[in-house]
């Protein structure tokens, strides 16, 4: 038996050992896996991008959602309202057993930051924040008898559209 290599002949004619690459095979390997290298991460670039927009339009949708849900429920068993500006609103309830037989008094507005604010008397003068980029906020009387409020919120989250919701409200306790 014979240890010798065998060469077989290339396109050239030159002996070429059996199970080598040229380097214009590497080259256009290299050439393959750069590309698909490069439309991978464009996928990636794209996906992440997309997820980004979806979650902050999302999380802002559903911030508008629960400030007007929120609104709506201490607006509707209300005692007292007013709303001494457009972008302001001020409620009482009725006298609280759980409050020393006190009414709450909330507060919503917007702050310098762009904030839906709601600040309660049973839990301090601290704001809570409710919406973050808001870009309007304004509540209207509609009518007197019976109480007819419509409040509007817009908020536009970061690389998203606005998200608007509009609700007219009638007082139930006014």
């Amino acid at each position: 038996m014979n240890n010798r290599q065998t060469y077989q002949p290339c396109l050239t004619g030159r002996p070429r050992r059996a199970g080598a690459f040229t380097l214009v095979e590497l080259m256009l390997s290299l050439v393959i896996f750069a590309l698909v290298a490069s439309a991978a991460g464009s996928l990636m670039y794209s996906t992440l991008n997309t997820n980004n927009y979806v979650a902050s339009a999302t999380g802002a949708a559903s911030q508008a959602d629960l400030a007007m849900d929120r609104m709506i429920e201490n607006l509707r068993s209300a005692s007292w309202a007013q709303a001494p500006a457009p972008n302001q609103l001020y409620l009482k309830t009725e006298n609280d057993p759980n409050n020393n037989n006190q009414p709450d008094t909330l507060e919503y507005s917007v702050n310098s930051g762009g904030q839906l604010t709601e600040t309660n008397t049973l839990y301090g003068s601290t704001p809570l924040a409710l919406a973050n980029n808001v870009q309007t906020f304004a509540v209207t009387l509609l009518q007197t008898n019976p109480t007819l409020y419509r409040i509007s919120l817009a908020v536009k989250p970061p690389h998203s559209p606005v998200i608007t919701r509009n609700c007219d409200v009638d007082c139930r306790n006014f």
